[in-house]
């Protein structure tokens, strides 16, 4: 077991802040053998935070109304405005783009 899994096991949140010091909630909750063993661990618990963060893929933040392309039977598009992503995902699925068949 990994030091950040233990930590974690024992019921604490750790992050990394900004500066990248490390942050542990509840701290007042630590005994002094935790802190001890944070204090002696504390280079390999930043690591392993850090690669858990880089392992994470980045959120994706997807601001609404977005248009999308709706086709008319006669295959012109046209923009409509999808209210969230639910909505969005029904227009496409219902509207998809015509297949043009040369005669």
């Amino acid at each position: 077991m990994t030091a950040l899994a233990k930590i974690k096991d024992a019921g604490f949140t750790l992050s990394l802040t900004d500066s990248g010091n490390l942050k542990i909630a509840p701290f007042s909750k630590l005994t002094d053998t935790q802190r001890e063993f944070l204090k002696q661990r504390k280079a390999e618990i930043i690591g392993q935070l850090r690669a858990e963060a880089e392992s994470q893929p980045e959120a994706v933040i997807t601001i609404y109304p977005r248009y999308v392309i709706c086709y008319t039977p006669k295959g012109q598009g046209l923009r409509v405005m999808a209210k969230d992503g639910e909505h969005e995902a029904f227009l496409l699925r219902m509207n998809p783009k015509p297949v043009v068949k040369f005669v």
